[in-house]
């Protein structure tokens, strides 16, 4: 008897990994920039000119 995995392979719905998305919150000036660049280039920059919103 075959099992049911051989019987209904399981197909990914997604051809493409997904990529995790974050976003960073917070008030001004208190270093969401720099903790997103620390984690991505593992280095640390104090002062990041950014664009900010209200």
């Amino acid at each position: 008897m075959s099992s049911l995995k051989e019987m209904h392979p399981v197909q990914s719905p997604c051809l493409h990994p997904r990529k995790p998305l974050v976003v960073l919150l917070g008030s001004m000036s208190v270093g969401k920039s720099s903790l997103a660049y620390r984690y991505v280039k593992n280095d640390f920059k104090e002062l990041l000119p950014t664009v900010g919103c209200e």
